[in-house]
């Protein structure tokens, strides 16, 4: 079945299926988003800033 499967045809498939790719693409940032952006706005506790800058200055 994959013997003559060229670039040409996995890019015309992908061009073909474009909304269906591009709403899989929104729902899988969705997924992966959502729980770290509910995970942050529910902590109530802040880090102390002790991060030394000037080193990363000096190269």
């Amino acid at each position: 079945m994959f013997e003559h499967y060229s670039v040409a045809d996995l890019f015309a498939n992908l061009y073909k299926k474009r909304k269906a790719n591009i709403l899989a693409l929104i729902a899988l940032f969705a997924l992966i988003a959502v729980p770290f952006t509910i995970k942050a706005v529910r902590n109530k506790t802040t880090g102390k800033d002790t991060t030394s800058y000037s080193t990363y200055i000096i190269y």
